[in-house]
């Protein structure tokens, strides 16, 4: 299954590709952008930061993925990580682990507020670090730049930042429970330039 890049993907139609899509229709527009961007071989291990690992979902049906996770608190995984740091994203400047990444993933809070208007206080930890602003460009933008390497962005909007270049991209539109459709998100892969 392809997906329609620069168009819409509905989360229904995620869903209806099979193999875990329904359980898990994130991990399958990653895989898709992965394969399309050349990242994802058949038989070797991709090495993924992800500095905002959160519960693993998006690398659940991806096994050929070695993820090496962050969060400031740990949650109940979908995915077990190959090594996990209780730690905020941008502590990997002071414990860069190894093995080094072959992709750097970011997927911020949006808001301070999570579903069901629960406090996500822990993320901002003063006025400016936390922000989804901070953790883009101070996790995934220099993680990505200080490495070389592309990086995977899910955000509520396009972010392009100065020195990188688009290499695939998708709007995922999320189906949510009461069926009011939220704007669809952005998933894509940039490469510095």
């Amino acid at each position: 299954m392809t997906l329609p890049y620069n168009n819409i993907v509905d989360q229904r139609e995620v869903q209806r590709w099979g193999k875990g899509c329904g359980r898990f229709p994130t991990s399958c527009v990653v895989r898709h952008l992965l394969v399309a961007a050349n990242l994802l071989k058949p038989l070797g291990t991709l090495t993924v930061w992800d500095m905002t690992f959160g519960e693993g979902r998006f690398w659940v049906l991806i096994p050929q993925v070695r993820v090496i996770g962050w969060d400031i608190r740990k949650l109940k995984w979908y995915r077990l990580p190959f090594q996990f740091f209780k730690q905020p994203c941008w502590a990997w400047r002071y414990e860069e682990p190894s093995p080094h990444p072959d992709l750097v993933a970011i997927d911020p809070p949006w808001s301070r507020w999570q579903r069901g208007g629960r406090d996500r206080a822990h993320y901002w930890i003063n006025k400016m670090e936390g922000t989804p602003e901070h953790i883009l460009n101070y996790c995934g933008k220099a993680a990505s730049e200080h490495f070389g390497v592309p990086l995977l962005v899910h955000y509520k909007d396009r972010w392009v930042p100065d020195g990188f270049r688009i290499v695939t991209e998708v709007w995922y539109q999320a189906v949510v429970r009461n069926m009011k459709m939220p704007k669809p998100s952005w998933f894509a892969i940039l490469e510095p330039e």
